[in-house]
Protein backbone atom coordinates (compact mmCIF):
# COMPACT_ATOMS: atom_id res chain seq x y z
CA UNK A 1 0.00 0.00 0.00
CA UNK A 2 1.27 3.47 -1.35
CA UNK A 3 1.06 6.12 1.41
CA UNK A 4 0.82 9.63 -0.86
CA UNK A 5 0.84 13.39 0.14
CA UNK A 6 -1.36 15.72 -1.68
CA UNK A 7 -0.26 19.28 -1.37
CA UNK A 8 -0.95 22.82 -1.81
CA UNK A 9 1.73 24.11 -4.04
CA UNK A 10 0.97 27.96 -4.60
CA UNK A 11 -1.58 29.60 -3.16
CA UNK A 12 -5.23 30.64 -4.38
CA UNK A 13 -8.76 31.30 -4.13
CA UNK A 14 -11.04 28.65 -5.92
CA UNK A 15 -15.01 28.69 -5.38
CA UNK A 16 -14.47 31.30 -2.40
CA UNK A 17 -12.28 28.90 -0.80
CA UNK A 18 -8.96 29.98 0.29
CA UNK A 19 -5.89 27.69 -0.29
CA UNK A 20 -2.78 28.32 1.10
CA UNK A 21 0.94 27.38 -0.13
CA UNK A 22 1.95 24.24 2.02
CA UNK A 23 -1.34 22.83 3.25
CA UNK A 24 -1.15 18.65 2.69
CA UNK A 25 -2.76 15.39 3.38
CA UNK A 26 -1.99 12.13 3.32
CA UNK A 27 -4.01 9.40 1.80
CA UNK A 28 -3.15 5.86 1.65
CA UNK A 29 -3.71 3.56 -1.63
CA UNK A 30 -3.04 0.35 -3.62
CA UNK A 31 -0.78 2.65 -5.74
CA UNK A 32 -3.02 4.76 -8.05
CA UNK A 33 -2.14 8.34 -7.93
CA UNK A 34 -5.11 10.07 -5.67
CA UNK A 35 -5.12 13.30 -7.77
CA UNK A 36 -6.27 11.89 -11.15
CA UNK A 37 -8.35 8.80 -9.66
CA UNK A 38 -11.75 10.67 -9.58
CA UNK A 39 -12.71 7.66 -6.74
CA UNK A 40 -10.22 9.04 -4.58
CA UNK A 41 -11.30 13.03 -5.02
CA UNK A 42 -14.00 12.96 -1.92
CA UNK A 43 -11.71 11.56 0.33
CA UNK A 44 -9.21 14.19 -0.66
CA UNK A 45 -11.65 16.95 0.06
CA UNK A 46 -12.82 14.85 3.50
CA UNK A 47 -9.24 15.16 4.46
CA UNK A 48 -8.70 18.51 4.00
CA UNK A 49 -12.43 19.43 5.62
CA UNK A 50 -10.86 17.36 8.87
CA UNK A 51 -7.46 18.76 8.59
CA UNK A 52 -7.79 22.48 8.15
CA UNK A 53 -12.14 23.20 7.78
CA UNK A 54 -11.81 23.76 3.86
CA UNK A 55 -14.64 22.87 2.38
CA UNK A 56 -13.07 21.48 -1.69
CA UNK A 57 -17.37 20.71 -2.65
CA UNK A 58 -18.14 24.60 -1.71
CA UNK A 59 -20.22 26.20 -4.61
CA UNK A 60 -20.44 29.59 -5.15
CA UNK A 61 -23.94 31.42 -5.43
Amino acid sequence: MALWKVSINSSAKINSVRLRKGMSVQIANHGVNPVIASSYRDQIAQLFMNNFGIDLKKRTL
